[in-house]
């Protein structure tokens, strides 16, 4: 995370004394082609991954459930938070009118429908992607491990730039408030609260171990290794490792359903609520769809829920592993 987080402090800088370069007001492009590339290059890996595949019929179920009643949690907590905390101005309530006529409100809706589509672009690039892996076209190893994490540190440069170039960074920092930290908070108690209820309805598996699997917030690589390591004393070596392999699929559905579903989830239920979907990842891979979504000044709300939940992963993982 401190390499991230160093990356994007490089980008702010330069972008700031790049500022007067009328050039880098083209940015914001780029990271859209970043986007799409990174989403190409994780559905390859999923098409590549003989892990997922030889699972999604006997644990993907499961792990769709858990990873569901966790973004669903998160989102009614990211709108309560937007609601009756940050009090936009957009709500739950206005989601089905489509207003009509040349007036303001309707120059918004053909905003909201632009980033529909923008999502449905990344769709096409992940399956496109997830083609690709699976036809053995194109293999995780010839385009090299580290291609997905070199792309992200590229993608996250460009959105440092983009923020220094923008002084909407700087009044977003200054009028930061206590109110922050509920963000965090309601990204573990809204997706903690609904999986122990999908809990109660997998016979196969305890409340604790759901808890232990949707605890990883997005951070599916931590999350699965702790599971696997921590219940294989409770629940022997063979089902730790399948709560590890649901535990790697909750959150990989869940970082997915941010990248690809952020500007629906913005719409329908305000700007914070995709930062809680997000979890760990509102500090990294999310945060450009975020910003991109719900506007910069809702930077540094994504990486202090970001920060704060990384930090609390092991803890709640290793916490859920040992009742």
């Amino acid at each position: 995370m401190f390499k991230i987080i160093l990356t994007m402090a490089v980008g702010i800088c330069l972008g700031i004394v790049l500022r007067k370069v009328r050039f880098i007001s083209y940015i914001s492009k780029t990271i859209s082609i970043t986007i799409y590339m990174m989403l190409f290059l994780l559905g390859i890996t999923i098409g590549n991954s003989p892990v997922i595949l030889d699972n999604l019929s006997t644990l993907g179920l499961q792990a769709f459930i858990l990873a569901f009643a966790g973004i669903l949690g998160s989102l009614l907590a990211g709108w309560v938070l937007s609601k009756w905390v940050f009090k936009e101005e957009e709500s739950f309530a206005d989601a089905g009118f489509s207003p009509q006529g040349d007036s303001p409100e309707r120059k918004k809706w053909k905003q909201r429908l632009k980033k529909i589509s923008d999502s449905g672009i990344v769709i096409v690039f992940f399956i496109i992607g997830i083609f690709f892996g699976l036809s053995d076209t194109i293999k995780t190893d010839s385009i090299g491990n580290n291609t997905v994490m070199i792309a992200l540190y590229c993608l996250i440069f460009q959105v440092g730039i983009n923020l220094g170039y923008d002084t909407t960074l700087k009044n977003a920092i200054k009028g930061m408030k206590p109110k922050v930290l509920l963000v965090p908070l309601a990204t573990v108690v809204g997706t903690l609260s609904l999986s122990a209820v999908a809990g109660l309805f997998l016979s196969k598996w305890s409340v604790a171990d759901c808890l232990a699997a949707s605890s990883g917030f997005a951070y599916y690589s931590l999350s699965s290794v702790l599971i696997a390591e921590y219940a294989s004393a409770s629940l022997g070596e063979y089902l730790a490792a399948e709560l590890g392999t649901i535990a790697l699929l909750v959150n990989i559905i869940r970082e997915l359903s941010c990248l690809l579903f952020t500007p629906f989830y913005t719409r329908i239920f305000g700007k914070i609520a995709p930062i809680c979907v997000a979890g760990v990842t509102s500090v990294d891979v999310c945060l450009p769809v975020i910003l991109k979504s719900c506007g910069k000044e809702y930077m540094p709300i994504a990486i202090i829920n970001g920060v704060i939940v990384d930090f609390s992963v092991p803890f709640f993982v290793s916490f859920f592993c040992s009742l």
